[in-house]
């Protein structure tokens, strides 16, 4: 599925892929897997990386399950490109780690 999100720079979720016999590049092996969600994370000029979930109940991701999942992904932006925000942002979360 990160496969199918990072060239289209597009949300996806529940892919036909998922569950399918022979997703694991044998057929005789499979995902108990049934839902996913995927979005890009994008760099300078493409898709950088590919924040995705997966469950194992059929239809268990919702529209605002996406629309929280495109907000992370967005806050992870400048993370992934190394932006001055990015690292203010992964300062804060390092903090909070330690202070814990």
């Amino acid at each position: 599925m990160s496969g199918w999100v990072a060239p289209k720079s597009q949300a996806d979720s529940e892919r036909e892929s998922i569950g399918r016999a022979g997703y694991l590049n044998d057929p005789t092996k499979y995902s108990t897997l049934r839902s996913a969600l995927a979005v890009p994370i994008e760099g300078p000029s493409e898709a950088a990386a590919v924040l995705a979930l997966y469950r194992a109940g059929q239809d268990a991701f919702t529209k605002d399950d996406l629309l929280i999942l495109e907000t992370i992904g967005s806050q992870l932006e400048p993370v992934i490109r190394g932006d001055a925000k990015g690292k203010a942002v992964g300062s804060a979360a390092s903090a909070a780690k330690a202070g814990s």
